[in-house]
């Protein structure tokens, strides 16, 4: 897979659509593209390869992804989509040098959830976003070839 069809799957399986939660410090958002980080974005109108192309400017890129295997170049990525570049950054030295990508996701998941527990021990009313952080971090990537 290539990095679009990489950017393409957080889209499809995590980011779908438009939404505008209360809670969602983001605010208006679609395809994981918000309002809040974007205020020149047209959110409503905001086409898919828009959206990858704000993704690879914004995100792959700067992680300078294309060095790590697909699966966890992917993971990073999801990561910074979700929880920032800082996390990414620190998600991606996990990965590297690792040979074994069973075992690199496994601290990956593990380094997810620690930090998504982390978040709502500081913050309470994030726990109504727990789960699905949860099952996202979960996601082992393993139809990405």
């Amino acid at each position: 897979m290539n990095k679009s069809d990489l950017i393409l799957r957080t889209i499809d399986v995590w980011e779908k659509g438009a939404v505008d939660n209360p809670l969602d410090s983001g605010g208006q958002t679609k395809y994981g593209i918000s309002k809040r980080w974007h205020p020149d974005v047209d959110i409503p109108n905001l086409m898919k390869d828009q959206a990858v192309e704000i993704y690879t400017k914004e995100y792959w890129n700067p992680l300078a992804l294309d060095t790590l295997h697909p699966r966890a170049a992917w993971k990073c990525f999801d990561t910074g989509v979700l929880c920032g570049l800082k996390t990414a950054r620190d998600l991606k030295k996990l990965f590297i040098g690792q040979d074994d990508i069973e075992g690199a996701m496994n601290v990956a998941i593990d380094f997810l959830t620690t930090h998504f527990h982390t978040i709502v021990d500081k913050n309470p009313p994030q726990k109504a976003f727990l789960n699905g952080w949860l099952r996202r971090a979960a996601d082992r990537g393993e139809d990405i070839t």
